[in-house]
């Protein structure tokens, strides 16, 4: 999806358990040529994999259960899902 509000990017927000909601941003500038922008090429990949992986990793979170929130800061935002990897052990 684009911005549709006339800001730069699309953005979502994410929080552990009672913790800061930290904001996850997509950069994409839909473009019927080429892609010679971040945002284009940003836009290109997405159209290709029908969606947009946003990243982010949570810094020294113990063992156990945890509630993970989704925010939606802009409009259009869809999520498909939400997939967890646990960092190897030092």
């Amino acid at each position: 999806t684009l911005d549709t509000q006339g800001g730069e990017a699309v953005r979502l927000g994410v929080s552990l358990d009672d913790g800061e909601v930290r904001i996850l941003t997509a950069h994409l500038s839909a473009t019927g040529g080429g892609a010679v922008t971040p945002g284009q090429k940003a836009w290109y990949k997405a159209v290709i994999d029908n969606g947009v992986t946003l990243d982010h990793t949570f810094a020294d979170v113990a063992a156990g259960r945890h509630k993970l929130k989704v925010w939606r800061i802009d409009d259009n935002v869809i999520l498909e899902g939400v997939s967890f990897e646990a960092a190897a052990p030092n």
